[in-house]
């Protein structure tokens, strides 16, 4: 088993889907609700890794033998809506100010997703 936090997410790792389900799920539940916490069921997602998962604005999935973590399909279209609004929203600025925000945006989403594919 591999546990990955990152403040109130994280992600269990096991062999087995029938381990996950019927042996850690409840620890966790036991765990978090000593401390009056709850697992949220529609939240909580058993999948291979090679099916993936969404994690913190990333996809994670095993493609053959490879390991390939990459932003979420999610997380573009939030990066290309962002991109339209600030361009409409600056459509009568001059080139030079539309560039200077847009590089903005992207530099910060960039180096949020710098470590993935």
């Amino acid at each position: 088993m591999n546990v990955i936090r990152y403040a109130d997410d994280f992600i269990i790792s096991g062999f087995t889907h029938e381990v996950l389900e019927k042996e850690v799920k409840p620890l966790v539940s036991s765990f978090l609700h000593e401390r009056g916490l709850i697992l949220s069921e529609e939240k909580t997602k058993i999948t291979s890794i090679t099916t993936g998962f969404d994690f913190l604005g990333c996809n994670v999935r095993r493609y053959n033998k490879k390991l390939i973590i990459k932003p979420s399909k999610e997380s573009i279209k939030r990066l290309l809506n962002k991109a339209r609004t600030l361009i409409k929203a600056n459509i009568a600025n001059t080139q030079a100010i539309v560039i200077k925000s847009l590089n903005s945006l992207l530099r910060g989403w960039g180096n949020y997703y710098h470590h993935v594919c």
